[in-house]
């Protein structure tokens, strides 16, 4: 030791020193009034001293042996699983076993020794595949597990994170779809092409589309339900339910389900509604005339009219559905339960587009006032045989409520047929007759009823119908070339897509769209206008309102004319160009 204390810088501290070199220890004694060195052991060695193992801190001396021996040591094998969302996968979070040895660092004399030392790692011990699966299976993982994964895994023993157990995915069913043999479009049966630059040609407007009877219109194809699938705890994951199509009863179509096909029971004009997977299907009426005058008279018909020339002075048109004339109308009125597409001039006419509630009648209050009737009958059936199987009886009791508590009951069914007949309803003809071979029972004809099953099946037939009417979906468009003097009013949107607007009043609940010029009149719309030319260098009084949540556009405006926005309003007393009003924090901007 006395070489090794020549090495020792000198100090006036008078404690003691002790420090390791090579794995070996050496002290050098304190001086009378200094501190006695200490060492320290850490866990990873062994502290001997006279051959005494020692734990905790401890004094040594010239004198003593001091011995320290490093530890080998095996560390604990970590395990741990990540789980997917969908719980199909499984990972293994792996880290192996390994034998570690320690080395003991070198140190400076000090007086006070903490033994430090330095980890080698010696080599990753190989784990058993069974542990690795029964600690997956103490975490409910006990399906799809990769036992080539597992071996390899404990193979190479190198940590890192494994999939080690996959579950089956369920299989998605394929819903129900349609197929149509018709054009379906937004545009009640007409389609508008539109040239290079974007703007509608109006010469080359598609007629509506007709259907011939016994004509297969739509097709369904069913689907496929899907599989269950297995997570990797075990769990059955059942797939989504499929899609499936329902196909409204009604009396324009019938629909074979084993086929999927939905064929037309009349020739007309087929409509189509989808509302989620519910598919409704109306298959129009329709008549094509040359022209309307005083030879023709005037046309009021429940479906689509077509006049394939001209609409002459003092005529009408009342159509429970569309209005195609391809010539001209002069001096008429056109009345539409839904759209109106005129190619040629209008000059000093009215139109109205699905906004005259005399054009087509809703005839659910009727049928729903002639299901109340036929339905106290049959409570009072009910309540007064226990038995309605014999018909001879059910017949006899019928007789005597018609005579009695429902003698109101057959003046209410030939008040309904008699209104469903002259009336403009919107409701097929040949509806109207089975009504009338299955209700006629009901006015005397006791005999026809076989069960009360019978007048049950009436009542189910009705509210088909009146529930379908209700959600029959209405457009109520009007499409024109170029019009003067006219009042043209409608629920959806006005489009004239010629020349433009002379002196004529136009309302619309939807928007007012002039490709040409107005000049003169009164245009009012609810969802906003867009107009190429208002007025003339001449000048032309023009109002064009909106409400206040609206917009006016104007690509060129004339002195006169007025834009109205809400409650806001400006006069033009000059040309401007590229108007755009609308209303922005209470003010009118233009």
């Amino acid at each position: 030791m006395t070489s090794e204390k020549e090495n020792i810088t000198k100090t006036k501290n008078s404690d003691g020193l002790v420090w390791i070199k090579n794995g070996k220890v050496y002290v050098k004694n304190e001086e009378r009034d200094g501190m006695p060195p200490l060492i320290n052991p850490c866990k990873e060695v062994v502290l001997y001293i006279n051959g005494v193992e020692r734990n905790h801190l401890s004094t040594v001396n010239e004198k003593d042996t001091v011995e320290i021996k490093p530890l080998r040591v095996t560390t604990e094998l970590q395990l741990d699983i990540e789980v997917s969302e969908d719980k199909l996968k499984c990972y293994l979070i792996y880290m192996p076993e390994y034998r570690i040895r320690y080395e003991i660092l070198d140190s400076e004399p000090v007086n006070k020794l903490d033994i430090k030392t330095e980890e080698v790692e010696i080599e990753a011990v190989k784990t058993d595949k069974n542990r690795i699966i029964e600690f997956l299976k103490s975490k409910n993982i006990v399906f799809g597990i990769k036992d080539d994964v597992i071996e390899q895994i404990c193979e190479n023993s190198e940590p890192g994170k494994f999939l080690v157990a996959e579950g089956i995915p369920k299989e998605d069913p394929i819903d129900d779809s349609i197929e149509y043999f018709f054009n379906v479009d937004e545009n009640n049966g007409y389609r508008f092409e539109e040239d290079e630059t974007g703007n509608i040609d109006y010469k080359n407007i598609f007629e509506y589309i007709t259907v011939t009877t016994g004509q297969v219109i739509a097709r369904v194809h069913k689907g496929t339900p899907g599989k269950n699938g297995i997570s990797v705890t075990g769990e059955i994951i059942p797939p989504e339910n499929p899609k499936e199509i329902v196909i409204t009863p009604s009396l324009s179509i019938y629909y074979d389900e084993k086929t999927g096909n939905v064929t037309a029971n009349k020739t007309g004009r087929p409509s189509v509604q989808e509302k989620g997977s519910i598919i409704s299907f109306n298959i129009y009426d329709s008549i094509v005339v040359d022209e309307v005058s005083i030879r023709t008279g005037n046309i009021r018909f429940k479906g689509d009219v077509e006049v394939k020339k001209n609409v002459y002075e003092s005529m009408e048109i009342v159509a429970g559905q569309n209005v195609l004339v391809k010539g001209n109308v002069n001096f008429a009125s056109i009345f539409a339960g839904n759209s109106i597409s005129i190619k040629g001039t209008v000059v000093s006419s009215i139109l109205n587009a699905a906004m005259n509630d005399a054009v087509n009648m809703n005839p659910v209050p009727l049928l729903e006032k002639l299901v109340d009737g036929i339905n106290r009958l049959i409570n009072n059936i009910n309540r007064l045989s226990n038995d309605g199987s014999d018909a001879t009886q059910l017949n006899e009791l019928i007789r005597l409520l018609l005579n009695s508590e429902n003698r109101d009951l057959p003046s209410t069914v030939y008040e309904v047929l008699q209104a469903l007949r002259t009336g403009n309803y919107d409701i097929d003809d040949s509806f109207i007759l089975s009504l009338m071979k299955k209700t006629r029972s009901l006015m005397g004809n006791y005999s026809e009823i076989p069960d009360i099953q019978y007048l049950y099946q009436i009542i189910c037939d009705l509210k088909t119908l009146f529930s379908a009417k209700k959600h029959t979906p209405i457009k109520g468009d009007i499409t024109l070339s170029t019009i003067s003097n006219c009042t043209v009013t409608a629920l959806g949107d006005i489009r004239i897509l010629g020349k433009g607007s002379v002196n004529s009043t136009l309302y619309s609940k939807g928007e007012v769209y002039v490709a040409g010029y107005v000049r003169g009149g009164r245009i009012r719309a609810e969802k906003g206008i867009e107009i190429n030319i208002a007025g003339s260098k001449r000048g032309s009084r023009i109002l064009l309102s909106v409400p206040e949540d609206s917009y006016i556009c104007i690509r060129t405006a004339y002195t006169d004319t007025t834009i109205n926005v809400g409650n806001k309003s400006h006069t033009f007393l000059s040309e401007a160009r590229m108007v755009y009003a609308r209303l922005e924090n209470g003010k009118l901007v233009y």
